[in-house]
């Protein structure tokens, strides 16, 4: 078969015509696509979900951590003082021996 036989008589006129099978898979891209805008819109909105949960948890452990270590600090400061008191007779001792 040659290629002339193959060519249409009006090229332009076929080429901006539509028949139904290409209406049918223009209609079912745009079904596709709205299904898809749909999950992705329900994925989003599960992901934020999720991801205001993760963040009140975090949040709550933060607000939880900084209270334990203020708990900490309370109980450490009777040692620290002693320490710091111990440290400081011993400087006074050693500058005392130095003259």
């Amino acid at each position: 078969m040659a290629n002339q036989d193959l060519i249409p008589d009006h090229p332009l006129a076929e080429q901006d015509a539509t028949n139904h099978n290409a209406e049918g898979l223009h209609q079912f891209a745009d079904y596709l696509r709205r299904t898809s805008d749909t999950l992705s819109t329900a994925v989003v909105e599960v992901a934020a979900e999720v991801a205001m949960r993760i963040n009140a948890w975090a949040r709550f452990k933060n607000r939880l951590g900084r209270k334990v270590i203020e708990l900490g600090n309370w109980l450490r400061k009777d040692f620290q003082d002693t320490k710091q008191a111990k440290e400081k007779l011993t400087k006074v001792t050693m500058a005392k021996l130095k003259g």
